[in-house]
């Protein structure tokens, strides 16, 4: 395609023959692949392509769901903690396309496959069709990849520390994994199932397997007897396999609940959070709508 000003992209079905596309962006340039200047470069492949933006948003606390209101679209360009909160923001409003600029974007990944993001915002524009996003909900926190819950979240906590440059938070961090990892373990009851013990349980949403719909919600736990069960499972949460360890128990429902003895940490879609004791978890199918290639 020609690039220049007045080049118009073929925008696909989802825009009902505009040739001029109206968008909200949103960029988060501390994600992990973005860095500064992300902006820049998004605003000339959005000119390249014919579309323009309404409003640009950096700062995430100030998103707010009115900020779509003159939008025919909304471009996400950050990780996965970014995407999971514009999907969970403007779920019926004008589709997304959620463009990988973290680290893992498995949210991305699963819509648009491994491709850099401006190929995957050309496609999404040219070609890309609208889809309803299936998800999860935590005690009414909606995640769209996964909700990880258990003494072992707190990593991620110890893992955001180091990265500010907050050693003395890290190391409280750790110390508290490996003070909680097996004295506190929670209790996990998909519905329709038995409530069983476990050091942590992960609840999976279609994304995380690649799909952008699904049935149900896939529900793992992690019964290590040993810390170096602990181990080998992180080491293959990188490498993949993990959810084939020996120390995996997999099932599968719409909805349950996870029960601890006080606080029961969590990370939702990459970021950390605390619940109290009781936590109530369901599919949801009215997401937001999102553009996929495929």
């Amino acid at each position: 395609m020609v690039r220049g000003r007045h080049q118009r992209a073929r925008f696909g079905a989802w825009a009902e023959g505009r040739s001029d596309i109206k968008a909200l962006v949103i960029v988060n340039e501390a994600a992990g692949s973005v860095g500064p200047g992300g902006r820049e470069k998004l605003c000339v492949e959005l000119e390249t392509l014919g579309a323009r933006a309404t409003k640009w948003v950096a700062d995430l606390d100030q998103l707010r769901e009115g900020d779509a209101v003159e939008a025919d679209l909304i471009i996400v360009l950050g990780g996965d903690g970014t995407a999971s909160k514009a999907a969970s923001l403007f779920c019926g409003g004008p589709p997304l396309v959620l463009l990988p600029g973290g680290t893992r974007n498995l949210l991305s990944h699963a819509l648009y496959g491994l491709h850099p993001w401006p190929e995957v915002l050309r496609a999404a524009l040219e070609r890309g069709r609208a889809v309803r996003l299936t998800g999860g909900e935590a005690n009414g926190r909606k995640f769209f990849v996964a909700a990880m819950f258990g003494a072992p979240t707190l990593l991620a906590g110890a893992r955001e520390a180091a990265r500010s440059g907050q050693l003395d938070l890290m190391v409280w961090g750790l110390k508290q994994v490996l003070t909680r990892m097996f004295a506190r373990r929670i209790a996990v009851r998909p519905f329709g199932g038995v409530a069983t013990r476990a050091e942590a349980a992960g609840v999976l949403c279609p994304a995380y397997r690649g799909e952008v719909e699904g049935e149900s919600l896939e529900w793992v736990r992690l019964n290590a007897v040993h810390p170096l069960d602990l181990l080998r499972v992180g080491i293959r949460s990188v490498f993949g396999g993990w959810r084939d360890d020996a120390a995996i128990e997999r099932s599968w429902s719409r909805s349950g609940e996870i029960r601890a003895v006080g606080a029961v940490p969590a990370v939702l879609d990459g970021e950390p959070t605390t619940f109290k004791s009781h936590v109530r978890v369901r599919m949801v199918t009215d997401g937001p709508n999102v553009l996929v290639t495929v």
